[in-house]
């Protein structure tokens, strides 16, 4: 059942669509909101907050409200940080976050450069081990899918690397690539080279 604040919520957006606002844009005060939208100061407040929460505006000292680019997973993420799902849920949260790896080969083998490889290689590590390692494995991953330039998809993806920690010690232990080799395929190899030590890399999340 929809509420008085998630009704204002609503209306705020089919404000800020019928205003054509932008990013970066001061919202008219208090006062005004609430003319145009004809509810009390009081509940422009709670909508207000509500936009907030989703980070879809932000107030600055000075400036007012200004309208923000939120991340469109910002509200899961902090549902996940909370620690409300179960070992199958964040299993699929896996599965999600290999497809989505797989799927953004093609991006980062496309651009990388020189630069960013050598920025990948401080995350390698020295021993192979190191996959085993959850926060190996997330500086790596994280850094290497920043490659790809998807914004969105790196928002996504810090989520779903939540779901490793569920399966820490269920990994298979058997030798997969290494980062280092994963790092020699995108520098030295083709892209057929780089897909398929990356579906060889991730496959070892899987019994």
């Amino acid at each position: 059942m929809e509420t008085l604040v998630d009704d204002i919520e609503n209306r705020f957006l089919q404000y800020f669509r019928e205003k054509r606002f932008t990013v970066g844009d001061i919202l008219p005060r208090e006062v005004e909101l609430s003319e145009d939208l004809h509810v009390s100061r009081h509940i422009v407040r709670e909508g207000i907050s509500r936009l907030k929460a989703i980070g879809a505006v932000e107030s600055k000292k000075r400036k007012g409200t200004i309208i923000c680019r939120p991340s469109p997973f910002l509200g899961f993420e902090k549902v996940v940080h909370a620690g409300l799902f179960d070992t199958q849920d964040r299993q699929d949260y896996m599965e999600l976050r290999i497809a989505i790896e797989l799927g953004m080969c093609p991006f980062i083998f496309a651009r990388k450069t020189p630069e960013k490889i050598d920025e990948l290689k401080k995350f390698a590590g020295i021993s192979p081990q190191s996959i085993y390692d959850v926060p190996s494995e997330v500086d790596f991953h994280s850094c290497l899918i920043a490659i790809a330039g998807n914004s969105a998809a790196n928002d996504f993806r810090r989520i779903l690397l939540l779901a490793m920690e569920s399966i820490e010690g269920r990994i298979k232990k058997v030798p997969p690539p290494s980062h280092q080799e994963i790092c020699d395929a995108l520098e030295y190899g083709s892209y057929e080279d780089f897909h398929q030590i990356m579906n060889k890399h991730l496959a070892t999340y899987f019994p």
